[in-house]
């Protein structure tokens, strides 16, 4: 992978130090997925008007934010539809920025 952006550059290895920023895109929000931009593309529009606040950003263009406080209202909507929904806190966590380790 290392020779995709440098190929001159060394392959690291296991034992190594890692710096997280040097993961190309890591620090705007691009890697690993940003679940504000994912959450503007694949929740139903009903559910972002209902209970999310969107907002245009200059690197990623418009993202959806939920205010915790409508937790329910959202996981609410969503089993009325028919979804399986099942709370996962380390799963929610690590998808927002937030490192279990």
């Amino acid at each position: 992978m290392a020779e995709n952006y440098d190929p001159d550059a060394e392959t690291p290895g296991p034992d190594d130090p890692f710096e997280i920023d040097q993961i190309p895109s890591f620090a705007d929000g691009d890697f690993p997925p940003n679940p504000s931009i994912l959450m503007t593309e694949h929740v139903p529009d009903e559910v972002r008007s209902l209970c999310g606040d969107g907002y245009e950003t200059i690197f990623n263009g418009y993202v959806t934010e939920f205010d915790v406080k409508s937790e329910q209202d959202v996981l609410a909507w969503f089993v009325k539809a028919g979804f399986t929904v099942e709370p996962n806190a380390v799963l929610a966590g690590i998808l927002s920025g937030i490192w279990f380790g």
